[in-house]
């Protein structure tokens, strides 16, 4: 649904704050905040260019078309982010791939549960 520019972008900032927030807690975590700007770079333009390959399915799931292949479209695209976000979080952590992976998978819950909460859909 069409939430408007304001809360589009509030809801950005929200998302944005958070992924700076997780980047610099889990690198505290390992002592290695030397590298939050290469991390969080990596991070925000992988999110970016997710987000805008997938604006076509997301615009089809909406009701503009076939449902069911933009449905496999963007878990075909969220699954691809999340394996890139593990890469990238696994490198900077020092850490094996499965810990970027849980990392990446629980972040994600919690981010799309968060702004659930935070900005529930309108009915």
């Amino acid at each position: 649904p069409d939430v408007g520019w304001l809360q589009a972008a509030l809801q950005t900032f929200v998302e944005l704050l958070m992924d700076l927030s997780l980047v610099a807690a889990l690198l505290a975590t390992v002592a290695r905040l030397s590298r939050y700007q290469q991390t969080a770079t990596a991070l925000l333009a992988t999110d970016a260019l997710i987000s805008s390959i997938g604006l076509p399915p997301l615009q089809l799931l909406a009701g503009y078309g076939a449902g069911a292949v933009a449905a496999l479209l963007w878990l075909a695209l969220l699954g691809w982010h999340v394996a890139i976000m593990a890469h990238i979080l696994r490198h900077a952590l020092s850490q094996p791939l499965g810990v970027g992976f849980a990392v990446v998978v629980l972040y994600t819950l919690v981010s799309f549960q968060t702004l659930a909460f935070l900005f529930p859909t309108p009915t």
